[in-house]
């Protein structure tokens, strides 16, 4: 048996690390990590760094 399936829904073979698995073999997020999902001040800061950090990357290239 060879190591590659074919995915009938593409052309060509599919390794194994591109089978995707049930969300039931996710792993679980931590409390903490859910805080920080759910907290509307930390991802506005997150927002503004992200903006902020892309503004100076694009400013710069348009020398």
């Amino acid at each position: 048996m060879s190591e590659l399936s074919t995915d009938p829904t593409q052309s060509g073979p599919v390794s194994p690390a591109e089978v995707p698995l049930p969300a039931s073999l996710a792993p679980k997020p931590s409390s903490k990590t859910l805080r920080q999902r759910t907290s509307v001040p930390l991802q506005a800061y997150r927002f503004a760094a992200v903006s902020l950090r892309m503004m100076s990357m694009i400013r710069k290239s348009h020398h």
